[in-house]
């Protein structure tokens, strides 16, 4: 407990992050400065309540000698580790399970990456850095329209759409988005870098 109490006075919030249907959340650390010793807290809603999730955060983050956490290579992207891998496809995680921030990795121009799911295209990566989360998307946004063209639910070339509409725009250039966030839509407006 002594290192808990003298290493998280040092660390910066970077963001809380909570899944679609608001059942699992992540609180996560800044990563700017290797070595990361923030490790994150993973919660869960039972009756209401959030809980830390103490069983998943053993049996997935490991802590090594420097204090210095990972991710136990043999669970990640595992069942144990999936309720809250949302928290985390802004990051790349080398083979022995240690994270790296996405943003000292070359971005496009916005930031972000996009892929369909059953329901809307929707923000599966944005980076911290990027554009787009600067101007207000957030990781798991559902795109519900672009500049007036709604998107249908189950359209497997959805995501091509969107990715056209952030590709083709100028600079300078609106873009007039509503997202599905959570059980909110939230509308934004975009300028283009």
């Amino acid at each position: 407990m002594r290192n808990v109490y003298t290493t998280y006075p040092k660390c910066k919030l970077d963001d809380v992050l909570m899944n679609p249907n608001s059942t699992k959340a992540v609180i996560r650390f800044q990563m700017k400065k290797k070595p990361n010793i923030c490790h994150p807290y993973f919660l869960t809603k039972e009756n209401e309540e959030w809980k830390l999730d103490f069983w998943s955060m053993a049996h997935t983050m490991i802590m090594n000698h420097k204090n210095i956490w990972h991710f136990n290579p043999k669970h990640t992207k595992t069942d144990v580790l999936m309720p809250y891998w949302f928290a985390f496809t802004d990051y790349t995680f080398n083979k022995n399970g240690f994270a790296w921030d996405m943003d000292n990795i070359k971005q496009g121009r916005w930031g972000i990456q996009v892929q369909n799911s059953r329901e809307l295209p929707f923000m599966v990566r944005i980076y911290a850095g990027g554009k787009a989360y600067k101007q207000g998307l957030r990781q798991l946004d559902q795109f519900i329209s672009i500049n007036n063209e709604n998107f249908k639910k189950n359209d497997e070339e959805g995501y091509k759409k969107v990715i056209k509409y952030f590709v083709d725009s100028n600079t300078g250039e609106t873009l007039n988005i509503t997202v599905l966030r959570g059980n909110q839509e939230v509308d934004l407006k975009l300028i283009a870098p």
